[in-house]
This record gives structure tokens, sequence and C-alpha cells, in this order.
């Protein structure tokens, strides 16, 4: 028998060993890919995480009255001790109250109405500072009332100060007592005569040398009514005449009924 090996033979002994070179080709392969996808994952693990969006802002809330001053000691922003004063940058003073709001430098005030009576002033913070409280005041107007913080004052330094009670008292350079007087009806003439005729006289002149109009009727006010001159003390004049003042004390106050060299007697403060 023949003993010299067939080509057959040596054909397989090379597949076979090919076969094996490929099996460690693919498990090389293999293996270098899962090491890549370890790494992978543990890179991922590692990284810092993307940040979460950060929350919208909200508008930012006021806990006290900002730029808040004293009442105005030029009689600007005082309204009875009830008003709130501020002195805004680029807005300049600012006074408001439940019902009325102003701007000094744009010599206003009125009602708040939709627009914070033109104003303009975003850092006053009105809106904050006066919260409405869904009840409606005087005349059907929205009621409002501080959310925080106190009326300004015009007696003090304290930028946070209860409201002052003020009076009607003597004006400044009046003296102590004033020559005064009103005007009376006659009782001499034999006629009938009306006090009523006499009251809008409030001085000498006035009463002696006006002219009454009653009913298209016109004569002199000297044949129906006559001067009692008297010495007042102002400071006991200035009281009695807000004693049953009908609305506005201050208004009642200012109202020039009797002078002294031109000027009211009285004044509130």
């Amino acid at each position: 028998m023949n003993n010299t090996n067939t080509p057959n033979t040596n054909d397989k002994t090379f597949l076979i060993i090919l076969g094996l070179v490929c099996m460690c080709c693919m498990l090389f392969t293999l293996a270098a890919s899962v090491a890549l996808v370890v790494i992978s994952t543990k890179e991922d693990d590692e990284s810092p995480s993307s940040p979460s969006p950060s929350p919208s802002p909200t508008p930012s809330s006021v806990t006290e009255i900002p730029h808040q001053i004293k009442s105005g000691t030029d009689e600007w922003c005082v309204n009875d001790g009830k008003t709130v004063h501020q002195d805004v940058p680029e807005c300049g003073r600012i006074c408001s109250s439940w019902e009325y709001v102003g701007s000094k430098n744009k010599d206003t005030w009125g009602l708040w109405g939709d627009d914070q009576n033109g104003i303009d002033c975003p850092e006053a913070k009105l809106d904050q500072v006066w919260k409405l409280t869904g009840g409606m005041g005087g005349e059907n107007k929205p009621n409002r009332e501080l959310a925080f913080g106190e009326y300004s004052s015009d007696t003090t330094d304290n930028d946070n100060a209860n409201p002052t009670e003020q009076y009607c008292i003597a004006n400044t350079d009046i003296p102590e007592y004033v020559d005064g007087g009103s005007c009376k009806k006659r009782t001499d003439t034999g006629y009938t005569e009306y006090q009523y005729w006499c009251d809008p006289y409030t001085t000498q002149n006035e009463c002696e040398n006006g002219t009454i109009d009653y009913w298209d009727d016109q004569w002199p006010s000297s044949d129906s009514c006559y001067w009692d001159p008297s010495r007042i003390k102002v400071s006991d004049y200035c009281t009695e005449k807000v004693k049953d003042a009908q609305g506005s004390e201050k208004e009642v106050c200012q109202t020039p009924r009797l002078k002294h060299n031109g000027k009211n007697v009285c004044r509130y403060g």
C-alpha cells in the first residue's frame, strides 16, 4: 500500500488550523467590544449629570416700604398724617394714601385709577405697599390698606413712625391776641333783619361797605348790619373754628376767615 499523504489530508489540516485562527480572531474582537462597552458605561457613570433647569425667578417682593421718608415739612404729603411719603431715585418724591397717589416732580395728586395716576415709578412698589382689600371705600373707590410698615409722620425723623395727631393752632408770627370782630344784624332799623344777610362779611370793611343782594333787590350792607369789634385770643379762636367743622378740619382751619397783617391766624399742624 502507498503511505504517501494525499492532498485531501493536507487540505483538511489547513482548514482546521484556519478555522481555529478565525475563532480566536472572533473571540478577540468580541472581548474588545465588551471591554469598550464597559469602559464607556463607567465613563458615563462618572461624568457629572446635566444640571436641571433652574426654576423661573419669581417677582421680587418687599417687606418694608422702600425709600420711605417723613412727611413733607413743606406741607406736601401730610393729609392728616395718613400718607406714605417716599423719595425714590429717578422718580423724586411720591405720596400715597388708600385713596390718592401723586408725584411732587409731576405736580400730580389724584385717584389711583388703573395706572397709579400716571406717576410711572415701579421702584416705589406701591402695588405691594398698598394692598386691595376687595371692599369699596367712599364714593365706591377700591379700598386699600397698608400691607406692612406704617404711615410717614411730619414731626419725627423716624421713617416708620405712627401717624401724628394734628390740630388747628395759631399760625407762626401771630400775636396771642388780635383785633377782630363779627358782622351782626342791626336791631335799630324798625325792620325785620336777618343774621344770614351779614354772615358772609368777615371783615369790618366788607360788613360796612358791602352790598346785600336778596330777591333781585340790592342795598348797602350797612343798612342791615354793623361791625362788632372784639379782642380775640388766637389759640381759642383756632380751636373753636374747627369744633363743629363739616368735612376736613384741615381745610376749615386753613380757610383765612380771620387775618392779621394779611396772614391767616390759624394753621394745621
